[in-house]
């Protein structure tokens, strides 16, 4: 009974986000440059390869630094450098749902087997989502500025969601690559934005 109150008084006295940190839904495969994980009490941990990833975390690259994060449902997901992303939500199996916040910077990503009505991804400026609409769904989100992000999907369909209309890209579409400026809704263009080329924008 001692040892039993003993071990209860320890947990008691262990910061939550230590006792919480049992749920992963994603194993970090590989870093590049200066990466952190940040936790939901802020607490920064350097991102190292096979450390876990739970809900409510938030991945932060520098300007020569990028993350790549291997999910319960199989998604791959590759953040660039001088970009932060928090997972809110990530849910495989019974229950699933997804749901991340780009607050700056790029993202691509292959998802995984999660239903297509179950993903988002939002963006944080402009205040846009991005909703896949078939699984396998190989796409890259760019935040440009404050104002304007590009889009492009390689394998499968995206549909872009903002107040001002949407627009899908991608498989049975007319185009493959978008831009958003704010103020106006989503628009398609013929050629692949610059800000989508690899490593734009990185030391």
């Amino acid at each position: 009974m001692k040892k039993l109150i003993l071990t209860s008084v320890f947990l008691l006295a262990l910061p939550i986000s230590a006792q919480d940190r049992t749920q992963a839904v994603g194993r970090v495969v590989s870093v590049q440059g200066r990466a952190e994980i940040v936790w939901p009490d802020g607490q920064r941990n350097q991102a190292l390869r096979s450390i876990e990833v739970l809900e409510k975390d938030t991945l932060e690259t520098g300007p020569n630094g990028v993350i790549q994060v291997r999910f319960s449902d199989g998604a791959i997901l590759s953040l660039g450098c001088n970009s932060s992303l928090r997972i809110d939500q990530y849910k495989a199996g019974g229950g699933e749902f997804v749901e991340m916040q780009l607050l700056r910077g790029r993202i691509r990503t292959i998802t995984g087997t999660t239903d297509p009505e179950k993903y988002r991804l939002n963006v944080n400026t402009p205040n846009a989502n991005v909703r896949i609409t078939t699984p396998k769904t190989d796409f890259e989100v760019v935040e440009e500025s404050q104002d304007r992000m590009s889009s492009g999907v390689y394998t499968g369909g995206i549909e872009i969601h903002t107040n001002l209309g949407s627009l899908e890209l991608g498989v049975g579409e007319d185009f493959a690559f978008s831009r958003l400026e704010r103020g106006e809704p989503p628009i398609g263009v013929a050629t692949r934005p610059s800000s989508l080329q690899p490593n734009t924008g990185c030391i």
